[in-house]
């Protein structure tokens, strides 16, 4: 759990920024498989040979090109601590840009019953016109919460995450932090991704036999920077943010070591004067209780789905659905109107295609127009106005292929997604917590469509596997109004996903 989270089959948020990162989920999968569905409570090795040559055996030569910054260890704990950095340069047609994150990542164990991770990032960055747009839009910088202006062209924004993991025997285990954390076997979920900033929650996992319960209460924020929810008055950077408190029950069933599949409820609780009051209901560890009291149609924004996945030594096969059905009501006209809202994922992974080491997916996600939203927009499946499933948030059709390739130290990854996504301001999308349009028609992508096309290409040079420490280089390609084109290179290390394919 050092640095993922532990959320059922969950994947981890750190696994998904390496490059070699297919390679290391296949690892994964098999550990938590084995374990009863709940990732184990260790980083995936990224087992790449040693730099030959008497120096790189030396002291100081062992601490750049393998070992961890500062380690101490025994039979009864382990504590691992290395920089964290992302130096990057981005050139393009009218564009200079870059990014500077320095930091620390943190982790260990007691006793094997009690592990902990912390990490802090402290950035300053100048992007690609559309992260400006999408910043601008919505105040935040995907994955991120709030930032400030800075040098009046760039952004400056910081980001602190931990968690502490208590095994307290075979058959229940508690996590507590603030951390992100990703529901499923895909680039993307529909549930619950790293695609907005990190959460405080409260995770219980009660493993079974072939069944695991996982009880997720978490508390996510409203911060409404550019008036979203047209109060009249826009919170101030500094202010209290209006808080509401989410839930999200997993019911697992894995008949055999092959397949898993999962029940999953969401809801996002009733606010009272901007914030959720506390309610026993948010820690309710029964799975469809609330669900069937209130249906679809209560003071709650209520979710529903499934998760089935199916893998073995050569791939992985796995797929999504979400069902939101919305409800509202028109006060002058006295009636009420029901629309099924939904969202699917379907998605396989291949491992060792041809040759060694060459892994590649393919996947494909929809999510229909006004999924996720409620007619009280403080209630909207948003956290810090960013969707938390993608940051699309809804309205949108996607096709996804990456390929990965490991040779010795050199990682490469070629990755192309194709969005057909609904823009017209006439519908109000669930991205931002803001009312719904009442005067409208379902359809495939509803409203004007607008294509957009993302590809990019990166390879690198493993300094470091231990630290994750990569010098890159890269080229991405973005046609959506307008083409964009850039280069990048620079020194980082694996260890928070930058969120910018859409």
């Amino acid at each position: 759990m050092l640095c993922f989270s532990l959320v059922g089959y969950a994947q981890s948020t750190w696994v998904k920024q390496d490059l070699s990162g297919l390679e290391l989920q296949k690892q994964l999968i098999s550990d938590s498989l084995k374990s009863g569905i709940i990732s184990p409570p260790k980083i995936p090795e990224l087992k790449i040979d040693s730099l030959s040559g008497k120096w790189f055996q030396t002291k100081l030569g062992r601490l750049l090109f393998q070992d961890h910054l500062i380690k101490a260890s025994n039979d009864d704990y382990a504590v691992f601590l290395d920089p964290a950095m992302n130096f990057q340069i981005m050139k393009g047609k009218g564009m200079d840009g870059y990014i500077n994150t320095r930091g620390f990542h943190l982790n260990g164990h007691l006793k094997h019953r009690i592990y902990f991770t912390s990490s802090f990032f402290e950035n300053q960055g100048k992007f690609p016109e559309y992260l400006d747009a999408y910043a601008e839009k919505y105040a935040v910088l995907p994955g991120y919460s709030r930032m400030k202006v800075y040098n009046e062209t760039a952004w400056d924004y910081a980001s602190a995450l931990g968690s502490v993991h208590l095994i307290a025997n075979d058959h229940l285990n508690f996590r507590l932090g603030h951390d992100k954390l990703f529901i499923g076997s895909g680039h993307r979920s529909l549930f619950l991704s790293d695609a907005a900033f990190q959460q405080f929650f409260l995770q219980t996992n009660f493993p079974i036999g072939k069944f695991q319960f996982t009880n997720l209460s978490m508390q996510w924020m409203n911060p409404n920077f550019n008036n979203f929810m047209e109060t009249g008055e826009i919170v101030s950077l500094e202010g209290n943010y209006p808080r509401k408190f989410t839930s999200i029950h997993i019911l697992q069933y894995s008949p055999n070591d092959k397949w898993n599949i999962s029940l999953i409820e969401g809801l996002v609780f009733h606010t009272e004067g901007n914030h959720s009051p506390f309610s026993v209901h948010m820690i309710n560890p029964f799975i469809l209780s609330r669900s069937l009291m209130t249906g679809f149609y209560g003071d709650d924004n209520l979710t529903l789905g499934v998760d089935v996945r199916y893998h073995n030594k050569k791939h992985l096969l796995y797929a999504q659905f979400l069902l939101d059905e919305f409800s509202f009501s028109d006060t002058h006209v006295a009636m009420e109107i029901h629309k099924p809202l939904y969202a699917y994922q379907v998605g396989a992974v291949f491992w060792d295609v041809l040759v060694p080491n060459f892994n590649f997916r393919i996947e494909h996600n929809y999510v229909n127009a006004f999924c996720y939203s409620h007619e009280n927009p403080e209630i909207s499946w948003t956290h810090y106005n960013q969707n938390p499933a993608h940051p699309l948030g809804s309205n949108f059709a996607e096709f996804l292929v990456q390929l990965q390739y490991l040779y010795k130290r050199i990682p490469m990854q070629l990755q192309v997604n194709y969005f057909i996504h609904g823009d017209d301001e006439l519908y109000s999308e669930s991205l931002a917590p803001q009312p719904v349009n009442l005067d409208y028609q379902l359809s495939y992508i509803t409203g004007n469509t607008e294509q957009i096309i993302y590809a990019d290409f990166e390879t690198g040079f493993y300094l470091n596997p231990a630290w994750r420490s990569l010098l890159f280089a890269g080229i991405t390609y973005r046609q959506a109004t307008e083409k964009e084109v850039w280069l990048r290179f620079g020194l980082r290390t694996n260890l928070n996903r930058q969120i910018r394919d859409f």
